[in-house]
């Protein structure tokens, strides 16, 4: 009869250690996931295996130019994330309309004619001519060849593609907006003090979001994430809502904080996807 109960102890025993074990899985499963903003994750784990995490790349120590205004804006946005796709799945899409999603929110319109109407003849009618089969030796020959604005050009325009990329600067507290080593756009930024700083290394743009009323009183209109969950928390690009404060002053959690019509203008520029260096 000893042995019995002795049993029936040591099996509830078991039971009651199983139960704790389950339930503390669970809630340190939810404290991570709420932590990492997963609701826009669009990449693999395997993309992040190399992450530099203090970058050292010289093509950004002697940058030229500054505060051009980005020509043809929406071709090359439109074609960095052709690009971005081209090095991630080593083919062009089938159709262009397959960027929506992952690497754009949508199709930018062509700014001459107003027309984002996609077309696989070069006629000249607007909107955007676009040809899959391209074979190039360069990759940046290959979406050159492959997009183009569905309309006559100037021939004093100049229609090389070079890709956007972001560069943050954390001892300037500036971000730029890089095409061929040379700066298009510089802004003023605010970075994570130093109880939570602004990580380093080499990321890319996760997701863009207008957000809500209530979210907006917080972070401001705009919403551009950063693919930072290997450092442990959700980090992004958002506004400054206090206009009385020196945007370079403020010290947020982490994130990276910008004036109100800054931000507007690179959520316009920037497709998701997009390579970003913090230094």
């Amino acid at each position: 009869m000893n042995l019995k109960n002795n049993l029936i102890k040591i099996l509830l025993l078991l039971l009651i250690i199983i139960f704790f074990t389950l339930l503390t899985v669970i809630v340190i499963d939810y404290l991570f996931e709420g932590r990492v903003d997963n609701s826009a994750s669009i990449t693999d784990k395997s993309d992040y295996d190399n992450i530099n995490q203090y970058l050292k790349d010289s093509k950004y120590n002697n940058l030229k130019g500054l505060n051009k205004a980005p020509k043809l804006k929406n071709l090359n946005k439109l074609r960095t994330a052709l690009l971005l796709y081209l090095e991630d799945y080593n083919h062009l899409p089938d159709k262009l309309e397959d960027l929506v999603g992952e690497y754009l929110i949508n199709i930018p319109v062509e700014t001459i004619s107003n027309s984002n109407r996609v077309t696989n003849t070069l006629d000249f009618s607007g909107g955007w001519y676009y040809n899959s089969q391209i074979m190039q030796s360069e990759l940046n020959k290959i979406i050159e060849k492959s997009l183009q604005a569905n309309i006559k050009h100037n021939s004093s325009l100049d229609t090389s593609f070079y890709p956007i990329q972001i560069l943050i600067e954390r001892s300037k507290q500036r971000l730029y907006i890089i095409q061929k080593e040379k700066i298009i756009k510089s802004y003023p930024i605010a970075i994570g003090g130093a109880d939570s700083p602004t990580p380093t290394g080499e990321f890319r743009i996760k997701s863009k979001y207008i957000l809500s009323s209530e979210q907006e009183e917080v972070y401001g209109k705009y919403w551009i994430g950063i693919d930072l969950w290997t450092k442990g928390g959700g980090y992004g690009i958002h506004a400054a809502t206090d206009s009385k404060i020196d945007i370079t002053k403020q010290s947020s959690r982490g994130c990276i904080r910008m004036k109100k019509d800054d931000l507007k203008e690179l959520y316009d520029l920037v497709p998701l996807r997009t390579k970003l260096v913090i230094k």
